[in-house]
């Protein structure tokens, strides 16, 4: 996958991911029906009434999050800073951060999150740094590659089958920053504090980035986050809190490539 390709930042931040505690519903707890028929015996294994007729292979495309989720919970998040990627053949720069939020979903399975990100020096943090605040998702919010308030859903990223994952992202809505946590150099302090309103998101194709064209979208209603902020960047290789967690380059973020917004830096 394209995006498990792009992210340096999700190498290191992946074990924020799988050292969250499974959240308290099924693997199936918010996920479209997609039971074909009455059974999974139905009239035979080709009927169409079974798991293995019509009905079951259509079944196999389904939607991993419903048309719509309400008033969205996390039952658990964890929340780091951490220094960008780098432009191609430069050292990192570890004055341009990114904070990073993960929430496990109640009632939905193990592996399904949504997550939370800003970035310095993109989207309306350009020139600047990522900061407090209301955002509308628009204008560059809107696309992975150049999002500075970014809101993705992830299905399926918490187990080592890259097969099954599915990734929204937010096209429309409202994030309100209350606390990007204390920023004192290169280190930010604190919780990280917010809530979202009205979030439309869409499937992503998982090799462009792009929309999904007839793909599946949700909206939430409503969620919030007050979760204590960790350095990231000083998290051993083993996973957060020192606990052996796989390494998968999950796009805790989006599609952009490493460096894109330095390499635009260094033409200034």
């Amino acid at each position: 996958m394209v995006f498990s390709c792009h992210r340096v930042l999700a190498i290191a931040t992946a074990a924020l991911l799988f050292a969250l505690p499974a959240c308290g519903g099924d693997d199936d707890g918010m996920a479209v029906d997609a039971g074909g028929g009455d059974g999974t015996g139905g009239d035979g294994t080709g009927g169409g009434d079974g798991a293995g007729g019509d009905d079951g292979t259509d079944a196999g495309a389904a939607c991993p999050f419903a048309e719509s989720l309400g008033a969205l919970s996390l039952t658990s998040s964890e929340a780091q800073h951490r220094t960008q990627p780098p432009a191609e053949g430069q050292e990192p720069d570890p004055t341009f951060r990114a904070l990073v939020l993960a929430g496990a979903i109640e009632g939905a399975s193990a592996s399904d999150f949504l997550t939370i990100e800003l970035w310095d020096d993109y989207g309306p943090f350009a020139g600047s740094q990522l900061a407090a605040g209301e955002f509308s998702i628009e204008g560059d919010d809107t696309t992975p590659q150049d999002c500075g308030v970014c809101v993705s859903l992830l299905a399926g990223f918490g187990d080592d089958d890259e097969s099954n994952d599915v990734r929204y992202f937010a096209g429309a809505g409202t994030v309100t920053v209350d606390s990007a946590g204390t920023r004192a150099g290169n280190e930010i302090t604190g919780n990280f504090t917010g809530s979202l309103s009205g979030v439309t998101l869409t499937e992503l194709d998982p090799e462009s980035g792009a929309p999904v064209e007839g793909g599946c979208t949700t909206t939430i209603d409503e969620a919030a986050w007050d979760t204590p902020i960790e350095n990231g960047d000083s998290l051993s290789a083993a996973g957060a809190g020192g606990n052996a967690r796989p390494q998968r380059r999950i796009p805790l973020q989006h599609g952009r490539q490493p460096g894109h917004r330095a390499d635009a830096r260094m033409s200034r």
